[in-house]
């Protein structure tokens, strides 16, 4: 499994007040937790943690975070950015194991031409990510699905895409990922067999 360093260091102080320090010196507050590890809190680089997902795997890179003179493998689990600058204002990192899987979600591209857009038909993909679960070293960098035979009005479900070995597709078999469509009930008609779940 491919990992990416990521220098942390354990901070003594929380709150509004801490957080405005951190950020003056150049870090911001991040928490550390999973199974086997109690919550602690951090101060990372915002510039090193944009750079250590910048590569193929995105948010779902694997990083070692190197923590007090030790390592541990994580998953970006949530963060926050500022609603004008879009700077990164708090993380927090989940600790994986090798044994142990994880849910993420996984880029979803369709590839080709479909024939039913020559025709005058419209592609349309309902989800732009797909939630898999899989070890960690099983991530996929994305999942794809070639459009190039589909006609007007034919429908990509789950059923239809194929992930690597190793790799569960966590919806259900009929969920709708997208399709042709040439017709306004088209659009419509078929959004409604995925039972429920929303596009991502």
């Amino acid at each position: 499994m491919h990992t990416t360093k990521l220098k942390a260091e354990t901070r003594s102080t929380t709150g509004k007040g801490a957080a405005r320090r951190l950020r003056s010196k150049g870090l911001v507050p991040a928490v550390f937790y999973g199974r086997g590890a109690e919550n602690r809190p951090l101060a990372i680089s915002p510039k090193a943690l944009r750079e250590a997902i910048a590569g193929e795997m995105g948010l779902n890179t694997v990083l070692e975070l190197e923590l007090d003179g030790a390592s541990f493998k994580t998953l970006l689990a949530e963060y926050q950015l500022h609603p004008v600058t879009r700077d990164v204002l708090h993380a927090d990192f989940l600790r994986v194991d090798d044994d142990r899987a994880v849910e993420v979600d996984v880029p979803l591209e369709f590839q080709g031409k479909a024939k039913g857009i020559v025709m005058g038909g419209k592609l349309r993909q309902v989800f732009l990510k797909v939630p898999v679960r899989c070890l960690p070293s099983k991530i996929p960098a994305k999942l794809t699905y070639d459009v190039s035979d589909l006609d007007i009005d034919s429908i990509v479900r789950a059923r239809d895409l194929s992930a690597p070995e190793g790799v569960e597709l966590r919806l259900k078999p009929a969920q709708t990922l997208g399709g042709v469509y040439g017709s306004r009930r088209g659009q419509k008609g078929e959004e409604g067999e995925g039972e429920g779940d929303d596009a991502k």
